[in-house]
């Protein structure tokens, strides 16, 4: 089953894999070939912490790929595949995500209301 969508390989990607051993980039042209045939084959899944705009796939049991979903207007889904590395540097930025996320909310809950009250401006 063929999925109608659209996918690019950002140059971030491109730089990252071309660092990558030479069987990593076979793996990541296999994963990417078999994604096309079925998303679900690489473990590809939303990131609930991005609020589903970044999506991920294993390449291997050792390395991950990540990608950023936007739709367009037609409906088509596009994939712009910009991050690729090891499962440690993939589950590290998960971590920092969360870190992240976890200091917006104390922010929110902690910034001052705003004021109804009138400055007079001299």
């Amino acid at each position: 089953m063929e999925y109608n969508v659209k996918s690019y390989r950002t140059q971030s990607f491109k730089k990252l894999l071309d660092k990558l051993p030479t069987n990593i980039q076979e793996d990541a042209q296999k994963a990417f070939e078999s994604w096309k045939e079925n998303h679900s084959s690489i473990g590809f899944k939303p990131l609930a912490i991005t609020s589903n705009v970044v999506w991920a796939g294993q390449v291997n049991t050792r390395y991950r790929a990540l990608a950023k979903k936007d739709t367009d207007a037609d409906g088509t889904s596009t994939y712009h595949w910009f991050w690729i590395g090891s499962h440690e540097d993939y589950n590290n930025i998960l971590k920092n995500l969360k870190n992240m996320q976890n200091k917006i909310s104390s922010f929110k809950q902690s910034a001052p209301s705003p004021s109804t009250k009138s400055l007079k401006m001299n």
